[in-house]
């Protein structure tokens, strides 16, 4: 994800590769990497930062960009794949950091609501 500074989880799982590809170039994709620059992490927080951003970039190239109806993925749609995951983790000793605030885990559909399709004017 370009641009200096935090990427929250959902930022990750937003971010769009082919957003200034053409169609053509789009298909050449083979794959991707979820990187993170280091200069304020330690041994203490690299797994806190690293887990749930490298989740949603991982869950973005693994679903795509679209469900099978066709309609666009976001955020509420990997919410409820995501939390399970980063417990799991946990469960297994990795100190991957939370998605969201504790209300939020507890009532995923609360925090994560698709957008409106008729927004008010």
């Amino acid at each position: 994800v370009q641009g200096a500074g935090f990427n929250h989880w959902n930022r990750v799982y937003s971010y769009d590769m082919r957003a200034n590809l053409t169609q053509s170039e789009a298909d050449l994709i083979l794959g991707a990497e979820a990187t993170m620059w280091g200069e304020l992490a330690d041994p203490n927080n690299v797994e806190d930062r690293l887990w749930p951003r490298a989740a949603a970039f991982a869950e973005r190239l693994w679903s795509g960009y679209e469900n099978p109806k066709g309609e666009a993925l976001i955020s509420a749609d990997a919410i409820l794949r995501l939390l399970p995951w980063r417990e799991r983790l946990v469960l297994r000793g990795v100190r991957a950091g939370p998605l969201n605030q504790g209300f939020c885990t507890r009532n995923p559909l609360d925090c994560f609501q698709p957008p409106n399709p008729n927004p008010p004017k």
